[in-house]
């Protein structure tokens, strides 16, 4: 029975076969002419998996080129319709990287896979390597724009203020500065933001953080506002010229500062004075020019808005003094104490006085609008010398030895 079977079998074995081929070939022209295959052009974005490869050997990478992959694929007519670029997956397998510098792309169908062929355009990945390196940095605070008129910024606070970053070794080893920026323009109140820490070269440009990684996205930056003020700075000092010398003023530069604080505190203040004991003119023929921190003399409380006022100028001017003959008409001096029935006759009409001053006050002394007196009181009858006594500002002009006037004391007519 077996060798009937077997014998039918293989009885035109060859013919048997080329009638399976044919009957194949058939079928394909067949299915080909219902259902043609057709082609069509896709891209997609790349992938790349196992990136912690180079990041173990301590490195990072950029892509050169081959971010996108473009590939045809062929399928039958009726599968291509339903098919779109979201049907592929393309990727790049860091553990098949090639000479560090390029990785394969591999391109595959999620859907139809029996169905499609898929033919890459591009092969490759490009990429460039580069040393992994981590920095740690103080961000500083910065103000943009300024408040309203008459307040001013007290302080800025970054929290938390130290960024640490990771990556390529030349985008870390460019950062000169981390800087965190808020607007304070028009405020009159203490403000807080939260910002993006923005890293700077040397240069002052912004560096691009794209391919850094940071422990912080955002930081909180707080501005103090306090009020202001504008007080003179005054000075006073010690001590006493050489003789004939006088101190003729006492200025300070700058005059005045702003200073800062709260209003309770500003208004407290009506000046900020250097003590006495800072400044010793003992002694002295010349000016003196001295520069005083004036910081320790603040309020409690109260800063100053521009920290370069703190070293304030401070000058002082003396003059040497002159003596001037200034002669008095004897008009002018009022006599007191006579007795009864008396009167005083002076010898002459003017008498000749020695005023000490300083050279622009005596040019303008005019001995006609100098008054005077003389006291006579227990004189008798007969000639007399007494002690005149100017009406001088004392301020301004000394009379250093005593003047006397000769008068005679005689019986009224």
């Amino acid at each position: 029975m077996l060798k009937k079977i077997g014998n039918l079998l293989f009885k035109n074995l060859g013919l048997k076969i080329a009638a399976l081929v044919i009957s194949i070939i058939l079928w394909y022209v067949v299915l080909n002419i219902n259902d043609p295959a057709v082609s069509k052009s896709f891209s997609c974005p790349v992938t790349v998996e196992n990136a912690d490869v180079l990041t173990n050997m301590g490195k990072t990478y950029e892509i050169v080129d081959g971010s996108t992959a473009y590939f045809n694929v062929k399928a039958p007519r009726s599968i291509m319709k339903s098919i779109s670029a979201a049907d592929f997956k393309a990727y790049a397998d860091m553990e098949n990287l090639q000479d560090m510098s390029y990785i394969p792309i591999e391109v595959v169908s999620t859907r139809y896979t029996a169905q499609v062929e898929i033919m890459k355009k591009n092969e490759n990945m490009e990429i460039e390597t580069e040393d992994l390196m981590s920095g740690q940095y103080i961000i500083t605070a910065e103000q943009l724009g300024t408040p309203t008129d008459g307040f001013v910024v007290g302080s800025l606070s970054v929290s938390p203020n130290v960024l640490k970053v990771s990556g390529p070794a030349s985008v870390v080893q460019s950062i000169s500065k981390v800087v965190a920026t808020i607007d304070v323009g028009g405020v009159a109140t203490n403000i807080s933001e939260s910002v993006i820490p923005t890293l700077l070269d040397e240069d002052g440009n912004t560096i691009d953080a794209t391919r850094l990684t940071s422990n912080l996205s955002t930081v909180i930056v707080r501005a103090d506002i306090l009020n202001t003020r504008e007080v003179p700075v005054t000075a006073d000092y010690t001590g006493e010229p050489a003789d004939g010398y006088s101190v003729i003023s006492v200025t300070c530069r700058p005059d005045t500062v702003r200073i800062m604080g709260d209003s309770t505190s500003l208004n407290s203040v009506q000046s900020i004075a250097i003590p006495k004991t800072v400044l010793d003119a003992t002694g002295i023929r010349e000016d003196i020019e001295t520069v005083v921190d004036i910081s320790p003399y603040l309020p409690e409380g109260l800063t100053l808005v521009n920290a370069s006022d703190k070293n304030v100028t401070v000058n002082i001017d003396v003059e040497a003094m002159m003596t001037r003959n200034v002669r008095v008409p004897t008009a002018n001096i009022t006599v007191n104490g006579g007795a009864e029935g008396m009167e005083a006759v002076f010898a002459e009409s003017a008498v000749s006085v020695p005023i000490t001053g300083f050279h622009d006050d005596l040019v303008l002394l005019n001995g006609n609008n100098i008054t005077g007196s003389i006291d006579i009181s227990g004189f008798a009858a007969g000639e007399h010398k007494a002690n005149l006594t100017l009406d001088l500002d004392p301020e301004r002009f000394k009379v250093n030895e005593a003047v006397s006037v000769e008068f005679t004391l005689r019986r009224a007519n």
